[in-house]
C-alpha cells in the first residue's frame, strides 16, 4: 500500500515483472544499490547492476500497540505531557514537539501547573522548563501557541517585564512553579502536550 495507507490500484504498463514478484522467504525488501566497483548485493547474492534500487512486495507486518495511549508521556486529565531530554530554545523546542503530535504545553489551572512542575522535577530539571507561550503584539500580552484561550496565569509578582523576554519559563525551583518572562533563544528543557491516542482521529 502507498504510505498514506491508501491501496496501490495504478501500475505503470512497462512494469518490469521483477517490481510485482514477491520477497525472499524472510520478508526482506531487496535493496539493489550500485556501488563505484559497478557491484550491489543484496540477499545474499552479488550481481552487476546499474545505480538504481528495486522494491518487491511483501505482507505487511502489524505494528505493536503499546496499551499505553500516552505512548512515553504521562497522562493528567484528557492530556499527555513529556518533559524533553535536551534543553532547546523556544523555535526548536517548538519544532520538536510537533514531531510528537503535539505543542509545547499551555496551562489553564494550578492543578495542571502543579503536574507539570512535579514532572520536571521528577526528570532531574529543577531549572526551569519552557512553556508553549509566547507574546502577542505589544505590552507583554501572551498568548498559548496551541490556539487556546488565555484564561490562566502564574507570573512571579513584579512578571512579566517589559523587555525582559518574549518566552515563559516556569521556575521548577519554587514550589508554586511560578513563571517568568524570558528570551526565546535561551536554551531550556520543554514541556510538551498532545492527545491521548485514543482521543486522536482514525
Amino acid at each position: 500500500m502507498w504510505a498514506d495507507g491508501s491501496t496501490i490500484d495504478f501500475m505503470p504498463s512497462d512494469l518490469d515483472p521483477d517490481f510485482k514478484r514477491r520477497c525472499h522467504s524472510k520478508g526482506l525488501w531487496y535493496y539493489i544499490r550500485g556501488y563505484p566497483d559497478g557491484w550491489a548485493y543484496y540477499d545474499g547474492i552479488q550481481d552487476e547492476v546499474g545505480d538504481y534500487d528495486i522494491n518487491c512486495i511483501t505482507d505487511l507486518q502489524k505494528p505493536d500497540i503499546s496499551d499505553d495511549e500516552c505512548f512515553n508521556f504521562e497522562k493528567s486529565d484528557s492530556m499527555c505531557y513529556g518533559v524533553s531530554n535536551d534543553a532547546e530554545h523556544w523555535t526548536d523546542a517548538k519544532n520538536t514537539c510537533a514531531k510528537y503530535g503535539g505543542n509545547m504545553a499551555s496551562i489553564h489551572c494550578d492543578q495542571e501547573n502543579s503536574f507539570i512542575r512535579r514532572m520536571a522535577v521528577s526528570k532531574g530539571y529543577a531549572d526551569g522548563v519552557l512553556l508553549g507561550a509566547v507574546v502577542s503584539g505589544k505590552s507583554n500580552n501572551f498568548s498559548w501557541m496551541d490556539g487556546s484561550e488565555w484564561n490562566y496565569t502564574n507570573f512571579k509578582p513584579g512578571y512579566p517585564i517589559n523587555g525582559n523576554g518574549d518566552c515563559i519559563v516556569m521556575n521548577t525551583a519554587d514550589v508554586n512553579g511560578q513563571w517568568t518572562n524570558y528570551d526565546c533563544s535561551a536554551n531550556f528543557p520543554f514541556v510538551c502536550e498532545r492527545k491521548p491516542f485514543a482521543d486522536l482521529p482514525s
